[in-house]
């Protein structure tokens, strides 16, 4: 079930029911639960991620948009800068504006990640 209401009303999507398609970073995959064609306000999208193991994403930064990231399964061995971390199930993460960050799954991972436009970076 799938219900999209336009002009700013309730959005009500399964996961299941949404096709996955490749991340910009060319690894794992995604199901975009809203983007910005939604109408979602600063957000740039909202997505359901899902990585294998060893699947990675080099080092990057995103000039004017936090990354909030949300890990629900597996495990993620995330670069901040200078720093890693190993996070595992129920961690939230946020990379503010600027921030090189690299991510590589330690195991099969299930996370959602939430882009915000920071007007301020």
């Amino acid at each position: 079930m799938n219900i999209e209401l336009s002009n700013r009303q309730p959005i009500i999507r399964r996961f299941k029911d949404i096709a996955g398609i490749a991340t910009s970073h060319g690894a794992g995959i995604k199901k975009c639960l809203a983007t910005m064609a939604d109408k979602i306000g600063p957000a740039t999208q909202i997505a359901l991620t899902t990585f294998g193991p060893d699947e990675s994403v080099e080092s990057h930064l995103h000039p004017s948009m936090d990354e909030h990231f949300i890990i629900l399964s597996g495990s993620l061995r995330m670069t901040l800068g200078n720093e890693t971390f190993d996070l595992g199930p129920d961690t939230y993460l946020l990379i503010p504006a600027g921030m090189c960050h690299s991510m590589t799954a330690l195991e099969p991972s299930e996370f959602i990640t939430i882009g915000i436009v920071n007007r301020d970076a």
